[in-house]
């Protein structure tokens, strides 16, 4: 929606960065357009609503590491919809005879496409999860803090052969089986996440390699 002008790699709006903060500012001013022609490429954006603000390097796009959301700079949109100039009506699934045969043409695209499962080697660049808390500390004043866990692509591609985004999102769920198992975890009927203690699985992070961080925010 809006270039971030370039500038050296920053903790972005959250942390307060002037470069970034003035950008966001003008992301919010656009962002309906883009929530509406998105829709015709088949890409849905984040519904939450909430103000975006780069975390982690800068990397060309405004994104918001926290709440998974991605606005997309002016350049880039203009692309995207010379593109779609290009091939519209790929994305419909109405078949079209071709040669006396019936054919959709997103079946066509799809078959065309990479499959995603042959690019991790060919990406490069980190992945980082988040939950940025807001509330009351334990003496009564306010409170930030943001826990993050960050994943580098060419790590998990050599120690694991997969890419950073299904490593980072496979290793929950490995790890909460192995605490189950151990005994360390446990409980009867449907529990979720916040039911268990926390520190067991952040240290298994830390024996895979693959620790987590906080900071407390302004």
């Amino acid at each position: 929606i809006q270039p971030v002008p370039p500038h050296p790699a920053c903790q972005g709006a959250a942390s307060c960065c002037p470069i970034c903060a003035a950008a966001v500012a003008e992301c919010l001013n656009k962002e309906g357009a883009i929530k509406n022609f998105l829709p015709t490429l088949g890409i849905q954006l984040s519904l939450k609503g909430h103000q975006s603000a780069q975390l982690g390097e800068f990397c060309g796009i405004i994104h918001d590491t926290v709440r998974g959301r991605y606005f997309v700079p002016a350049e880039r949109v203009a692309k995207i919809e010379a593109l779609t100039r290009l091939v519209m009506g790929l994305d419909s699934t109405t078949p079209v005879m071709v040669k006396g045969q019936p054919v959709s043409p997103r079946d066509v695209v799809a078959a065309c496409l990479p499959d995603p499962a042959t690019l991790g080697d060919k990406m490069s660049g980190k992945t980082c999860a988040g939950l940025w808390v807001r509330g009351t500390g334990k003496d009564g004043q306010p409170r930030s803090t943001y826990y993050y866990h960050v994943v580098d692509n060419q790590w998990s591609m050599s120690q694991y052969g997969d890419q950073a985004v299904v490593w980072q999102t496979a290793i929950n769920p490995i790890i909460a089986l192995e605490l189950l198992h151990e005994g360390t975890w446990t409980g009867v009927g449907v529990l979720g996440p916040e039911a268990f203690p926390a520190q067991p699985f952040l240290d298994k992070l830390v024996e895979y390699g693959s620790p987590w961080g906080m900071r407390e925010q302004d």
